[in-house]
């Protein structure tokens, strides 16, 4: 994850409530990452599809959350067209959701996530999430974890 006006983070995250929370949360870190948030799947593939078109004055995201439970597409459909799109594949992507089913997270990893996150319960532990986010991403950009606060 780059700060400084780096390229931004893309959140697909439907619950207004856990993005505000989170975007606290990385004000508290002083990065300066700039977040792009979308709340369902539709705006955020043709936000994507246009930020790799080369004349396209949108900004490609460094990295993407993405929660599985979105109005109107489920996220795992979402990763699969991320993932299958030769321009879009290599935006590393972490999966943000409140599920710990074991075969939801090897299905996300099967389809390509690069993390899976489970989402805090508790407003002081967002704020722990967005520093492993911060440290995780400076640090290694092609392996996969899965973190629980």
């Amino acid at each position: 994850m780059q700060s400084e006006m780096g390229s931004p983070v893309m959140i697909i995250e439907d619950n207004n409530y856990d993005f505000e929370i989170l975007q606290w949360a990385f004000s508290k870190l002083a990065t300066h990452t700039p977040l792009l948030h979308f709340k369902n799947g539709e705006q955020a593939l043709a936000f994507l599809q246009s930020s790799n078109d080369f004349l396209s004055p949108s900004p490609t995201p460094s990295v993407i959350l993405l929660d599985l439970t979105l109005q109107d597409m489920d996220g795992q459909e979402i990763l699969g067209i991320i993932k299958r799109d030769e321009k879009l594949k290599k935006i590393p992507v972490i999966i943000w959701t409140s599920s710990a089913n074991d075969e939801r997270i090897a299905a996300c990893f099967q389809l390509g996530a690069n993390s899976y996150m489970i989402k805090p319960t508790k407003r002081e532990n967002f704020l722990q999430s967005a520093k492993f986010l911060q440290s995780y991403w400076s640090k290694t950009q092609n392996e996969t974890s899965i973190y629980q606060p």
